[in-house]
């Protein structure tokens, strides 16, 4: 018997590790290889024998803790299968020499699901850099946007009292409206800040959005894509097309974002495709937004004349 060279159970999750560590401290605590029964605490008839043995002996690769050491979200690095997890679900990424891979793993995303709890299963696609100059992965854009709900939903519970209280002081129905309107600008401009504060890829791309708006370039176009590709619809009365669109949706491996800048000598065209892992208020669609928001404007900008 000889002492483990280390806790990761191979280069990629130590590596990967060490990435995330080194942007979300000392905000927040990263834990490596914590025992699934530390995050959550069985109570009786939630599993078999058998899921009960495994949850004593299983760990999670990493899980994210704020200052008060409460879990936030946790990650689960599938360097084996090479797969990722959709609404509670493991997808493999290739054929795995363990067989037991996936019930593995979706027993640890059900534990979660049971209790509402961010858990994501990633892979290598997620831990690469997404840009050259930089280490931000797209595992940071998840987590930032689990942390931008989490402050939203914050913020906005924070705001309810005082207006419910200026809702009840309303003394029209003009009044009651200006306050329906208030609330509603309120909420998305809550919306707006929790991501900028919590989501470092959302920042990048509201930083060089806006050095390029300064230079006078700010017009460009967004289309999202998905893989497969979605039916068409004829029309806004279209539908049993709109329920093949829906049920098309569920099957959905990718979902991509074009972005389409407006310069003064040649347009810059950028897509980034970003796999389904939708759930927690994770939007990938979003997440692939930014990220094309983020490349696209960071090469305008590179291009623009500077004063």
């Amino acid at each position: 018997m000889k002492i483990n060279r280390t806790i990761f159970a191979s280069r990629s999750e130590e590596k990967v590790f060490k990435s995330l560590e080194s942007k979300w401290s000392p905000q927040f605590k990263l834990l490596p290889a914590l025992p699934l029964s530390v995050l959550f605490k069985l109570e009786a008839n939630d599993v078999t024998k058998s899921e009960g043995q495994y949850f004593y002996s299983t760990s999670v690769d990493y899980t994210l803790c704020d200052s008060a050491d409460q879990p936030l979200l946790s990650i689960e690095f599938d360097g084996i299968g090479g797969g990722f997890s959709k609404n509670g679900v493991y997808i493999p990424g290739h054929r795995s020499l363990d067989p037991m891979r996936k019930v593995k793993l979706d027993f640890k995303l059900s534990c979660a699901a049971k209790v509402d709890y961010p858990f994501f299963v990633v892979s290598y696609d997620e831990a690469e850099s997404i840009d050259q100059d930089d280490t931000l992965m797209i595992l940071d854009a998840v987590i930032g946007q689990v942390l931008a709900r989490k402050e939203f939903l914050r913020k906005i519970n924070e705001l309810a009292d005082e207006y419910d209280t200026g809702l009840a002081e309303a003394t029209s129905l003009e009044n009651h409206e200006l306050k329906q309107i208030a609330l509603e600008d309120m909420l998305t401009s809550c919306e707006v800040e929790s991501e900028l504060k919590m989501d470092p890829v959302a920042r990048k791309a509201a930083e060089y959005s806006g050095l390029c708006l300064g230079l006078g370039v700010g017009s460009y176009s967004l289309s999202y894509l998905s893989d497969p590709a979605l039916p068409g619809l004829s029309g806004i009365e279209d539908i049993e097309g709109l329920k093949a669109r829906i049920e098309a949706m569920k099957l959905t491996v990718r979902e991509g974002c074009r972005i389409i800048i407006d310069m003064p000598n040649q347009n810059i065209e950028k897509t980034v495709w970003v796999r389904n892992f939708e759930s927690y208020g994770v939007s990938s669609y979003s997440i692939a937004r930014n990220i094309a928001e983020y490349l696209g404007f960071k090469k305008a900008y590179s291009l623009l004349p500077k004063m």
